[in-house]
This record gives structure tokens, C-alpha cells and sequence, in this order.
């Protein structure tokens, strides 16, 4: 059974990795050459769904065998994290799936990356 140390750089890991698919989604999506006639707003979110759709659903899926690891409701630090995990895979989920409001799913997700303060592991990536 890993360390409460490693539970939480795992859950960390993948916040990170989060930020990292938001970070490429922009890039991809604000690409001039990938877009063509989309505005940013548009192109972002699709990239996210399509380009980086496999990636994505891998991260929801380790992210969610990670948070399962965690006992539900412990007032931990490692708790905390687990449920600020579970809400980015549920918004990336709305992300990945929802083509009409694409681009208010996709913000929400991009925010929550944002609002979660790393403890020590690891720094901003």
C-alpha cells in the first residue's frame, strides 16, 4: 500500500498532467494552420475533444483508479486533493462530451486546473 506522501504526489501528478492537456488543447487549438475558419473560442475545446480525446479519456481513467484509492471522506490532505480530482474528471468529462456548449464545458474544466493549490508536489508545471 503506497505512503500517504506518494497517494498524494500521484493525485498531484495527475492535477498536473490536467494542466498539461489544457496547455496542449491551446496550443492546438489557437494554431492558425489546425483551426482554419474557427475562432479560438471554438477550436479550443474541439481540440481538446478530438485531437486530444484518447489522451484525455487516458488521464480520466488513471485519475480515476487513483482517486479510488483514497478513503472517501477522510479529512486528509490526500482527500482534499482526490476531490478536487474527482471534480476535474467530471468537468472534463462534460468537456469531452458536450459539443453544444463546448466551449462554457471546456472553460469550466480549464478554471478548475487553475483553482487547485499544490501542497509541495509537485510545483507548477
Amino acid at each position: 500500500m503506497p505512503s500517504h506522501s506518494q497517494t498524494l504526489a500521484r493525485l498531484d501528478l495527475l492535477v498536473a498532467e490536467a494542466r498539461d492537456l489544457c496547455r496542449r488543447a491551446q496550443e492546438v487549438g489557437g494554431a492558425e494552420g489546425w483551426r482554419g475558419s474557427l475562432g479560438q473560442d471554438e477550436a479550443i475545446p474541439l481540440a481538446f475533444r478530438t485531437v486530444l480525446g484518447r489522451q484525455v479519456l487516458d488521464w480520466m481513467h488513471r485519475a480515476e483508479a487513483a482517486v479510488r484509492t483514497v478513503k472517501p471522506g477522510g479529512d486528509t490532505l490526500c482527500g482534499e486533493r482526490a476531490r478536487e480530482l474527482r471534480r476535474l474528471i467530471d468537468t472534463a468529462n462534460v468537456a469531452v462530451l458536450k459539443r453544444s456548449n463546448g466551449h462554457e464545458a471546456w472553460n469550466m474544466f480549464w478554471r478548475s486546473t487553475r483553482e487547485i493549490q499544490f501542497t509541495g508536489t509537485p510545483s507548477e508545471h
